[in-house]
């Protein structure tokens, strides 16, 4: 089972982040499909929280181990938050690995890089093939701020993180090309003040709603160094009213629509 739309967003001259995250949980064969009434944004410091896409239920592991590991550093750098994600996602696989693919011919990966004269070429062949395809299902949107400004990663099999900082925005689903076209259309940068930030993540997020399997349900979580903010229901609802006043004037912030967009409730 799967989650499908995830963004993050830097802003504010970097000083800031918001991440976003739908609520749908879609079966593999898109046979189901429903809302979750759990958000699927988690903190993981008072500065740093991550969220996930692919599977459901795969992250789990790895965050409490990662929650543990943290629950001393009130706010830590976000490279160690995501050095400490992937080698809990590295561990996992590995795991994963050797229960649902060794297991099967009664080694342990270890005997197996050990023994391997003594295996016909085929089996290794198989066996290693096997290894290098094993996939997680998983992707980790990480969204912080620390005393260097704020920070997004993504982290993915077989357990490799990428920043996204410079680009200043992260899009990770089923819906990410409707969404990553938004943020070029609107020519996203860092330096944007939290409110307009925040109206473009919301419109990405909207228009990922295009892609099959993309939930309407939103929930938004600010960040800035001290602590992370849920945005209540009621400011999600002001943003769907400006994204519907911005739709009426046929994709073009006016007058009427950026004057709303400064107006939003986010303090």
């Amino acid at each position: 089972m799967s989650m499908t739309q995830i963004i993050g967003a830097i802003c504010d001259n970097s000083k800031r982040a918001l991440a976003i995250s739908d609520r749908m949980i879609t079966t593999s064969d898109l046979s189901l499909s429903f809302e979750h009434e759990t958000p699927k944004i988690d903190e993981l410091a008072t500065n740093c929280i991550a969220l996930t896409a692919g599977s459901a239920l795969m992250h789990a592991p790895i965050f409490t181990n990662v929650c543990a590991k943290l629950r001393e550093k009130t706010k830590p750098k976000i490279s160690e938050v995501v050095d400490e994600l992937v080698n809990e996602f590295q561990n996992l696989r590995t795991k994963n690995i050797q229960n649902e693919i060794f297991s099967e011919v009664a080694l342990t990966i270890g005997q197996f890089y050990q023994n391997q004269k003594q295996f016909h070429d085929a089996i290794i062949m198989r066996l290693t093939d096997k290894m290098e395809k094993y996939s997680l299902d998983l992707y980790i949107l990480v969204v912080g701020v620390d005393s260097e400004g704020a920070h997004i990663y993504r982290i993915h099999d077989p357990g490799t993180s990428m920043p996204f900082d410079a680009l200043g925005f992260c899009c990770i689903g089923t819906g990410q090309r409707h969404a990553d076209v938004t943020f070029a259309y609107r020519r996203y940068t860092p330096s944007l003040p939290l409110r307009k930030a925040l109206f473009v993540a919301y419109e990405a997020k909207k228009r990922a709603e295009m892609a099959g399997g993309v939930g309407k349900s939103t929930d938004i979580t600010i960040v800035d160094g001290k602590k992370c903010k849920c945005l209540p229901q009621d400011v999600v609802e002001e943003l769907e009213k400006i994204y519907n006043l911005m739709e009426s004037e046929r994709v073009t912030y006016g007058k009427e629509v950026e004057e709303a967009i400064e107006g939003i409730h986010v303090e």
